[in-house]
């Protein structure tokens, strides 16, 4: 299965997260719905505002804004190399362990 031009059994963190991840260039699709599906998991929707719905729209933009600050990285809104690597770090997260959905190629 390709998900997001990158072959879905190959599910390193690098596969499943584009370089830069943001509302202009991946504005929509698994990777964010991904970046949502972590977000929300590790406590970073205190409003509950964030929806699972694979668009990179305000919403995800501010929330990955909170998580900058919180990480003490540039605060831009986008999750690029930096913020990837620094939110991965911080929760021990590795990709193969979340559950694949829809939004991963599966039913």
């Amino acid at each position: 299965y390709m998900v997001d031009g990158h072959d879905e059994h190959d599910k390193s963190n690098e596969a499943l997260f584009p370089e830069h991840l943001d509302a202009e260039t991946q504005g929509a699709g698994a990777a964010t719905a991904l970046l949502q599906t972590m977000l929300k998991v590790t406590e970073y929707d205190a409003e509950g505002e964030l929806q699972i719905d694979g668009i990179y729209g305000p919403i995800t933009e501010k929330t990955v804004q909170a998580l900058q600050a919180d990480l003490s990285v540039e605060t831009d809104g986008k999750f690029g190399p930096e913020t990837r690597a620094a939110f991965l770090s911080r929760f021990g997260i590795d990709v193969n362990t979340i559950p694949a959905g829809p939004f991963l190629g599966h039913a």
